[in-house]
């Protein structure tokens, strides 16, 4: 192989592989796909702003999942020991979802709204947490790469830090 062709292969491989993740389908192991998903996984928003994807409540419990799921309401969804990652939950409103000792990988959660969410236990490999409101989560044990990196730009109140702790900053 010349080096050129080897070259190409190297700098084509990740975008192809990036393409491949973003154009998959939307996939939930036991539960099926997510259901009311649109637009090849994408949860577009309404009017009102609750989003046409909303599958509040939904236990998904185990479920392997990926694809990107913006606007996405899932307001007390059960997440745990779930396997979930690549794949986006930008702009969704996760309040009081539980995700206790799930394994999220790759996952961006720009802008999501996780009051109340437990997170205790859970795994936040490569997660993406910008913006985020904590306010009322529960992160005791999680593991969060980055957690220093991040915890500048998240919404902290009455919050259970990875520690143990309790954050008020921004009450």
């Amino acid at each position: 192989m010349s080096n050129n062709l080897f070259a190409k292969k190297l700098i084509l491989a990740p975008a192809l592989t990036a393409c491949m993740v973003l154009a998959a389908p939307v996939s939930a192991q036991n539960a099926g796909d997510i259901p009311k998903v649109t637009n090849a996984g994408k949860c577009e928003s309404q009017d009102n702003g609750s989003g046409k994807c909303d599958v509040s409540g939904a236990n998904y419990s185990g479920d392997k999942i990926t694809g990107w799921y913006r606007h996405m309401r899932a307001v007390g969804a059960d997440f745990t020991y779930a396997k979930i990652g690549p794949g986006a939950f930008d702009d969704a409103n996760l309040s009081n979802a539980d995700f206790s000792d799930a394994k999220i990988t790759g996952m961006s959660f720009h802008s999501a709204n996780l009051t109340g969410a437990n997170l205790s236990g859970s795994s936040l490999r490569d997660a993406a947490l910008d913006s985020v409101n904590l306010t009322n989560a529960n992160l005791n044990g999680a593991r969060v790469d980055n957690w220093d990196t991040y915890f500048p730009l998240v919404t902290l109140c009455n919050t259970t830090l990875p520690d143990g702790s309790k954050s008020n900053r921004d009450c």
